[in-house]
């Protein structure tokens, strides 16, 4: 792709960061504020899956009432017209995901359709959350637009005021197209991706879930079937490891795995909190979780795990050279694309096991699209949004497989010829994770980064062999000098986000 032109603006704004940065800005937040909750491709069957909601879709279910703070001002102008604002220049800067390179490449015809120009920046997602709070916290960006992760971002945006209610606009008859649908949505996911101290912050951008994927061809060979309790998935990887075949794969670098070790807590009863809401990582459910995710890429997993990032461990799936792999829903169409993949055909999908405690908790995750509250053309920006989140864009997403929280998407004609009419397996999995998955997949702390960082330690310790309780004790303690989401600012915290 050719990279994107850089305007007078766009040069301004770079002196500007270089000044922030260069005279140590930093975010400065109130003690004490409101709670913050916490928490993200594919195709559906060709016949209606077995459970369907009110709407129609797998596991989706309408979407209700989402409390908000303030209202845009009516214009006054009548009925809605995509012409309103022609002429105007929007600012949008969002993480360089495929649901964002989806949008890039049709940014035209929404300034064909509305006479809106886009100014478009898309980075890497940590220098885009970078580059948002030095702008936001020096009190000048002309931002308008740009997409964020609640379960990472929400509790310091809200907190700072940077995020603008979005269900005002939606209910806005002026500003909102009559076939917008809000009600298409899924209320779970609105709820869980979408929703910080009980305000709608954003309009979901992709909806995702964690998931267990396997070689259908392996285990039918050694006459196994999708294991359904840990202690079977275990066995299975033991089992299927061989010459040129590990038993499974997964991130194992610090950080990074902490998003896929969180479902193997919570699928063994563990918690990021105990009930007085204090760290709780040294519980006897979070060590069995600590020391089996250890064991498993320890013992049956690829040399170096600890070095493994998402596209690591994804790699050694797609060369066919594991028999059990675990991350996000977002790669599945990775998996049966023969230009990437030695497994088209090859691969069965699942919820995660349950441990012995017997629980199910499929997590959500996903980004979304929001206004930023100082932003100096609000309601270009909205329109923005509506449009990428449109019944029409969302089922285009959808059937080029980047996941959508619309139910419309999941009901399309193309949706249900695509990936999902050969897999129902998969749309069972997504199915189940929108009825009841949880964007829980993050510690609830304020500075997400550092607590991920702290926990990603026991990690580590636990593929290496190390002594997992020492581990887990000591960030325990680190952990307590962190906020917790919701929580009073009693003491500052030790890392800045």
């Amino acid at each position: 792709m050719q990279p994107m032109t850089v305007s007078p603006r766009a040069l301004t704004r770079r002196r500007l960061l270089a000044t922030v940065i260069a005279s140590g800005g930093a975010l400065a937040l109130d003690a004490c504020s409101r709670s913050a909750s916490v928490q993200g491709p594919v195709s559906a069957t060709a016949s209606p899956p077995p459970s369907t909601s009110p709407s129609g879709a797998p596991g989706l279910t309408p979407s209700g009432a989402v409390t908000a703070t303030a209202a845009p001002t009516r214009t006054g102008g009548g009925q809605f017209s995509w012409k309103r604002y022609q002429g105007k220049t929007i600012r949008v800067l969002v993480a360089n995901q495929e649901a964002t390179s989806f949008i890039e490449r049709r940014i035209k015809e929404f300034e064909e359709l509305t006479g809106i120009k886009v100014s478009w920046e898309k980075l890497p997602e940590d220098q885009q959350r970078q580059k948002l709070t030095v702008e936001f916290t020096s009190g000048a960006s002309d931002i308008d637009v740009f997409s964020s992760h609640t379960g990472q971002q929400g509790a310091q945006f809200m907190r700072a005021g940077w995020y603008e209610p979005i269900k005002p606009w939606v209910d806005n008859p002026e500003l909102t197209a009559p076939d917008y649908d809000f009600a298409d949505f899924d209320a779970n996911a609105l709820k869980q991706l979408a929703t910080v101290s009980d305000t709608l912050v954003g309009i979901p951008d992709y909806a995702i879930t964690f998931a267990l994927y396997y070689r259908k061809d392996l285990l039918g060979a050694a006459g196994l079937s999708a294991p359904t309790t840990m202690d079977e998935l275990e066995a299975a990887a033991r089992q299927l490891k061989r010459d040129g075949t590990f038993g499974i794969t997964m991130r194992g670098k610090q950080a990074a795995a902490v998003g896929t070790w969180a479902p193997f807590m919570l699928n063994m009863g563990g918690s990021w909190l105990d009930e007085r809401g204090k760290p709780n990582m040294s519980s006897p459910q979070n060590i069995e979780a600590f020391e089996l995710y250890g064991r498993l890429l320890r013992e049956y997993g690829p040399p170096g795990a600890i070095n493994m990032n998402w596209p690591e461990a994804q790699d050694i799936w797609l060369q066919g050279k594991a028999a059990f792999f675990s991350d996000t829903s977002a790669f599945v169409t990775n998996f049966e694309d023969p230009s990437k993949s030695t497994v088209v055909g090859k691969v069965g999908y699942a919820l995660l096991p349950v441990g012995k405690a017997g629980t199910e908790r499929p997590g959500l995750n996903g980004w979304i699209l929001s206004l930023y509250a100082k932003a100096p053309n609000k309601e270009a920006g909205w329109y923005f949004i509506q449009w990428a989140s449109s019944k029409q864009m969302c089922v285009a997403k959808q059937g080029a497989g980047i996941q959508q929280a619309r139910a419309s998407a999941w009901r399309s004609e193309e949706f249900q010829k695509g990936l999902g009419a050969k897999h129902p397996d998969l749309v069972a999995v997504l199915q189940q994770a929108y009825a009841k998955g949880k964007a829980d997949l993050y510690p609830p702390y304020v500075n997400v980064a550092k607590a991920r960082d702290v926990i990603g330690a026991v990690i580590v310790t636990a593929i290496q062999g190390g002594d997992v309780k020492a581990a887990a004790a000591q960030a325990d303690r680190d952990l307590a000098t962190l906020q917790v989401v919701g929580a009073c600012a009693c003491q500052p915290e030790s890392m800045p986000r």
